[in-house]
C-alpha cells in the first residue's frame, strides 16, 4: 500500500514510456497507430512534469513577461539542464540511477524543454547515448524522453533505428526530434516509412518531407522495395508536403511507380480508399507535382487517362452510389462522386500549349483548399519554380482587382505566398506587362524568397492570354456549394455595402474551406480597421451559415440560401448573430463584447 502523494509502479502512468507504445502496437501490427493512444501517453507524460502554473510562479515577482525575460528564462533554464546532464555522465554510476527523477522535477516556461546538443556535454559521445538510452528505455515524463530524443540524434547507432521510430509515433516534438535522428542513420528509407504509414497525416510531413531529400539512388532502393499501393500512396504524399517541395525533375522511378498504378488500380486496394488516391494521382499527374516527374513521351498523358478510365468505369459508379448510401453525411465519399463524374464526362487531353489555368479540389480529408494550376506548355509554373507553397487561392488570382489581367501597365501580382509570410520566407511574384507592339503579354517571374536567382521571363500570345483569363474567371465548375454562396454573397455585399454599413461594419471577406465544406464564412470588422498609428479599438466577426455539399451544386438552393442571408443583414445587426473571432481583448472590453473570441 502507497502512503499519499507517492505513485505505485502498477499505475499505468508510471509503466515506462517506450513499453507502452510497444503494447499498443502488439494490439495494433498494421494500420494507423491510434490517436486516442498518443494522446493518452503524451497527457500522463506531460503530468509527471510541474504544471504550467509552477512555472510561471518560479518568475521573479513583479518581472514582466516580455521577450527578453523569456530569453533570460530559457538561457537559464538550458544552462541548469546542461549542468544536472554533466553531473549525471561524469559520475562513476552507470545505471543513471536518479537522472530521470532528477529531469521530471524540473520546470520549464510553457513546459518546453530546452535544446541541448551533445556538443554543449563535456563527455564521450558513447556516455551520452548510454544516457540516452537510460532515458528512453526508462523514461515516464516528456522531459526524460524529450531530453533523451535530442541526445541520441547525433549519437545514435543503426541498432537504435527501431527504438527512435517507435518513439516517433508520439508525435508532436517527440516526432520532430525522432526524425532528426533517424534521417542521421545510414539508409534511414525504411524507418522514415514506416513511420509515416503508422501516423496520421498532421505528424506524417517530416518524415514524407525526409524522404523526398533523400538521394535519387535511396529513393530508387524503397520504391523498389514497396508494394505498387504502398509506392502510389508515398507519390500521393509528396504531392501534399506544405513546407518543403519534393524534387521530381529527373525522378523516373518515382514516373514508374504512379505508371504501375495506372496500369493496376486494382493494386491500390479497396473502396473507397484506393479511389480517393487514384483521384488525387489524376489531379497530380495532370496538373500538380507529378506532371514534373520524368515521364517519358506520351506517358504521362497515358497515366493520366488510365486513371481517368479508372474512375469513369461503371463499377466505379455502383461502389460509390453504395457507399453514399450508407454515409450520405461523409464528406469524402460526396467529393469522389464529383471525381468520378468529372472522369465520366472528360475526355484524354494533352497538356495544352501557352497558358491554361486549371482548377483542382483536394479531398476534405486531406486539409488543402481548393487551388488554381498556372500551366505554361502543359508544365506546373509554382510546382517548378516554388518549394514552399501553392499558388494563390482562385479568388485572389482571377477575381479580385485585375487579378491575372494584363493591362497597358506594368503590374506586380503575387503567384503563390508559403506557409510563413512573404516578409520572412518570400513569394513567387510576376511582374505582367503587355508589349501592344509585338501582340505579347510578358511575365518576368521571380522568387522573391531567393533574389540572388534571376528572374525567369514567359512570353504568351496576347489573344490567346486574354481568351484564357477570361475563361478561367468565369469557371466555377470546381466550386461547391457553401464555396459558390460565399462568391454569390461577396458579390452582392460588394455591389451593395449598405447592407453591412449601416450597421458600422466592414466587409473583410466570405468563403468556404474545403475541410468544413458545408460552412459559409462571412468576415466583416466592427469598426472599419483603424490605421496604423491609431489607438481606436476594432474587432473582427465571423457569421456562419450551414449550406448542405452535394456533387452536383443546385444553384436554385443556393441562392436562396444567399438571398436569406442578404434579407437577414437588412433587418439583423450582424454582430449579434457573429462570434468575435479576431482583434484584441482592450478591444473587446471597449466596444462591449466578450473575449477571448
Amino acid at each position: 500500500m502507497t502512503s499519499s502523494g507517492e505513485r505505485s509502479a502498477l499505475d499505468p502512468d508510471f509503466v515506462p514510456v517506450h513499453q507502452r507504445i510497444r503494447r499498443i502496437l502488439e494490439l495494433h501490427p498494421e494500420g494507423l497507430f491510434p490517436e486516442t493512444a498518443s494522446e493518452s501517453i503524451r497527457e500522463s507524460m506531460a503530468q509527471q512534469c510541474p504544471s504550467e502554473s509552477q512555472s510561471q510562479s518560479d518568475r521573479s515577482a513583479g518581472e514582466p513577461p516580455n521577450f527578453e525575460t523569456r530569453k533570460r528564462r530559457n538561457k537559464a533554464e538550458k544552462s541548469a539542464l546542461i549542468e544536472t546532464l554533466q553531473a549525471a555522465g561524469s559520475a562513476l554510476a552507470t545505471d543513471f540511477t536518479g537522472l530521470s527523477e532528477q529531469l521530471r522535477s524540473m520546470s520549464f516556461v510553457y513546459r518546453r524543454v530546452p535544446s541541448v546538443a551533445v556538443s554543449d556535454i563535456d563527455l564521450p559521445p558513447a556516455r551520452i547515448r548510454a544516457m540516452a538510452l537510460h532515458l528512453l528505455g526508462q523514461g515516464v515524463g516528456a522531459t526524460e524522453v524529450q531530453v533523451g530524443l535530442y541526445l541520441l540524434e547525433s549519437t545514435a547507432f543503426q541498432e537504435d533505428a527501431v527504438l527512435l521510430r517507435e518513439l516517433a509515433l508520439l508525435g508532436r516534438d517527440f516526432g520532430y526530434t525522432a526524425c532528426t535522428a533517424l534521417q542521421r542513420l545510414r539508409s534511414p528509407a525504411e524507418h522514415l516509412f514506416w513511420v509515416a504509414r503508422r501516423v496520421g497525416r498532421f505528424d506524417r510531413e517530416p518524415y514524407v518531407s525526409a524522404i523526398s531529400e533523400l538521394p535519387d539512388e535511396e529513393l530508387k532502393s524503397l520504391l523498389d522495395s514497396l508494394s505498387i499501393a504502398e509506392a502510389a500512396r508515398l507519390a500521393q504524399w509528396f504531392t501534399v508536403l506544405t513546407r518543403t517541395m519534393p524534387r521530381f525533375d529527373g525522378r523516373r522511378r518515382l514516373a514508374e511507380a504512379v505508371l504501375a498504378a495506372a496500369n493496376e488500380p486494382r493494386a491500390l486496394g479497396d473502396f473507397p480508399e484506393s479511389h480517393v488516391l487514384i483521384a488525387q494521382l489524376w489531379d497530380a499527374v495532370r496538373f500538380g507535382r507529378i506532371a514534373l516527374a520524368s515521364f517519358a513521351p506520351g506517358e504521362r498523358e497515358e497515366t493520366a487517362d488510365r486513371f481517368r478510365a479508372a474512375l469513369a468505369a461503371a463499377k466505379s459508379r455502383e461502389a460509390i452510389e453504395w457507399a453514399q448510401a450508407a454515409h450520405p453525411q461523409d464528406a469524402d465519399l460526396t467529393w469522389l462522386r464529383r471525381q468520378i463524374d468529372l472522369a465520366a464526362e472528360s475526355e484524354s487531353e494533352a497538356p495544352p500549349p501557352g497558358l491554361a489555368i486549371r482548377f483542382t479540389v483536394p479531398a476534405p480529408s486531406s486539409g488543402e483548399d481548393a487551388r488554381p494550376h498556372l500551366l505554361i506548355d502543359g508544365a506546373p509554373l509554382v510546382e517548378q519554380l516554388y518549394d514552399r507553397g501553392y499558388a494563390d487561392s482562385p479568388e485572389r488570382l482571377l477575381q479580385r482587382g485585375s487579378g491575372l489581367r494584363a493591362g497597358p501597365e506594368p503590374r506586380d501580382v503575387r503567384l503563390a505566398e508559403g506557409y510563413c509570410v512573404e516578409l520572412c520566407c518570400g513569394a513567387l511574384r510576376a511582374e505582367i506587362r503587355r508589349d501592344q507592339a509585338a501582340g505579347l503579354v510578358v511575365w518576368d517571374v521571380r522568387d522573391t524568397g531567393r533574389s540572388v536567382l534571376a528572374p525567369q521571363r514567359f512570353t504568351f500570345e496576347a489573344d490567346d492570354y486574354d481568351t484564357e483569363i477570361a475563361r478561367a474567371a468565369n469557371d466555377f465548375s470546381w466550386e461547391w456549394p457553401a464555396r459558390r454562396a460565399a462568391r454569390l454573397l461577396r458579390e452582392r455585399i460588394v455591389s451593395d455595402p449598405e447592407l453591412l454599413s449601416r450597421w458600422d461594419c466592414k466587409f473583410l471577406w466570405a468563403t468556404s474551406w474545403n475541410a468544413y465544406r458545408t460552412t459559409l464564412r462571412l468576415l466583416f470588422s466592427y469598426p472599419d480597421f483603424p490605421s496604423v498609428d491609431s489607438d481606436e479599438h476594432w474587432l473582427q466577426f465571423e457569421y456562419t451559415s450551414e449550406v448542405p455539399d452535394a456533387a452536383v451544386v443546385d444553384d436554385n438552393s443556393v441562392a436562396a440560401t444567399v438571398e436569406r442571408i442578404v434579407s437577414t443583414l437588412r433587418t439583423t445587426d450582424p454582430k449579434t448573430i457573429a462570434r468575435v473571432c479576431g482583434g484584441s481583448k482592450d478591444g473587446a472590453e471597449a466596444l462591449g463584447y466578450p473575449w477571448p473570441p
